[in-house]
């Protein structure tokens, strides 16, 4: 009833599903899913950031105690907009273990024009933001079963608006 051509094309088809469609489709699913975590680390960062230099000017010289309220305001926004524990560890299980801040810096008038660490020229008062995030893996694990996120953001509201 059936030909030889047929089954063998039915084969084809179906090891071509198996071994190339369905990697790929899933290599895929976890880049994408990868991108949106880091795209929403990033606006939480920022939007934290915008909240912790709400009452900052371009003309402010900034005490240590305001750098160190700016500094604690950017967590709380920031363990809030990311939905954190108190030890920043993911609510939602979007984290593998704790996000951990690597460098946190405010910059006032005073200090400026200044380069951050990672090399960014600061030119208005602002915030300096290293965070570093490990992202869970769903399909492809190997040892190593997350991936790293470093992302490094020059927020100011006056220029470049944190982008």
């Amino acid at each position: 009833m059936f030909s030889e051509d047929g089954e063998s094309m039915v084969l084809f088809i179906v090891l071509v599903l198996i071994f190339i469609f369905l990697p790929a489709a899933t290599f895929l699913l976890e880049f994408s899913r990868e991108m949106i975590v880091k795209q929403k680390v990033e606006s939480a960062v920022v939007v934290s950031g915008f909240a912790a230099l709400y009452r900052v000017n371009p003309n402010s010289s900034l005490t240590d105690a305001q750098k160190e309220d700016c500094i604690d305001t950017f967590l709380q926004q920031l363990k809030k907009n990311l939905n954190l524990n108190d030890d920043l560890t993911s609510k939602d299980n979007l984290l593998e273990g704790p996000l951990e801040i690597v460098e946190v810096s405010v910059y006032g008038a005073d200090e400026l024009p200044a380069v951050c660490t990672q090399g960014s020229e600061i030119l208005v008062p602002g915030m300096h933001v290293v965070v570093h995030a490990k992202v869970k893996r769903l399909f492809f694990k190997t040892e190593q079963q997350y991936t790293d996120l470093i992302i490094h953001k020059d927020i100011d509201v006056f220029e470049k608006g944190g982008y």
